[in-house]
């Protein structure tokens, strides 16, 4: 913004994510209501569109919810799915095939369902391709949406994604468990940085770069950097729920920013648009002052597991 009409410019945050427990007093029923109400809305107004219209469909809640809504405005909507050869696989491998439950969804809701089954060699068949349109490398599984947008455009130019649905409802228990029962703010800040710098640990740093790479960086604190997410965030916090709600934070400002950078890059290599309902100012809004109660119905085994 322009400061005393002078000319000189100050840049300022007019907006931000608010993880705050603001409904205490509403009912769950009064609650379940006003965001089915918001939810509908965001899949409709992502419905406009003057070429056709599909959904990525994955089996879960995410992609399930916003297929069964756009499914009844829509009544010839595509949907879209990557599975995986089974004829090998065995134990917890079985698990990452999700084509029995979107088949199922897709006969629930009456929609026109495409699969790309992968096996091995796909992966590497499609590096190449891969790296030169995600332009830097990141780490992460996404050559099967590589595959499924390849798909989606012999059919649609819009998806729709459920990207957002897991980082506002609580959908990683697992990584808040790792902070969830804190001392106070530092001791908060120094669980969840351990928990997230997996791939090089600060102390093996100076043995991981070469020596004129190493005198360059050994300054940069990659903790600052982790902290610098919550710069103007309120951390007067009494309560597990409260961390819980500043972890979900700093999830959607950083994780979910990596996704969606790679999901729009691997969409656009196909002419696709991608789109995300969750993403909704509206409903974002409100579903970031959701008591965590309700998000996480495993809490009190979260909470003792952190202690």
């Amino acid at each position: 913004m322009l400061d005393g009409g002078l000319g000189s410019l100050k840049i300022r945050r007019y907006w931000d994510y608010e993880f705050v427990q603001n409904n205490e007093g509403k009912t769950t029923k009064e609650l379940e209501d006003e965001l089915y109400y918001l939810f509908e809305q965001a899949v409709s107004r992502q419905l406009v569109s003057d070429v056709p219209v599909g959904c990525s469909l994955s089996g879960g809640m995410d992609s399930g919810s916003i297929t069964a809504v756009a499914a009844r405005h829509l009544p010839y909507m595509c949907t879209f799915t990557a599975g995986f050869d089974l004829s090998s696989a065995s134990g917890l491998e079985l698990a990452f095939d999700e084509r029995e439950k979107a088949e199922m969804m897709s006969y629930l809701f009456k929609t026109e369902h495409y699969e790309v089954v992968l096996k091995a060699g796909d992966m590497e068949r499609v590096m190449e391709p891969l790296i030169w349109h995600l332009e830097d490398l990141r780490v992460g599984q996404c050559y099967p949406n590589y595959y499924v947008m390849r798909l989606a455009s012999k059919f649609v130019k819009v998806v729709l994604s459920g990207g957002g649905g897991d980082e506002l409802f609580g959908g990683y228990p697992w990584r808040y468990y790792r902070a969830v029962v804190n001392a106070n703010k530092d001791d908060y800040l120094r669980k969840y940085y351990n928990y997230w710098q997996r791939l090089l640990p600060d102390e093996n740093r100076k043995d991981f770069y070469l020596p004129d790479v190493w005198k360059k960086i050994k300054s940069y604190s990659s903790f600052d950097t982790f902290c610098r997410v919550f710069d103007g965030q309120d951390f007067s916090l009494t309560s597990p729920e409260d961390y819980i709600n500043k972890s979900m934070y700093f999830e959607i400002k950083t994780f979910l920013h990596g996704l969606f950078v790679v999901e729009d890059k691997i969409a656009m290599a196909h002419s696709v648009e991608t789109r995300v309902p969750f993403m909704e100012d509206e409903l974002v809004a409100y579903a970031t002052k959701v008591p965590v109660r309700y998000k996480l119905k495993d809490l009190g085994e979260v909470i003792r597991i952190g202690q």
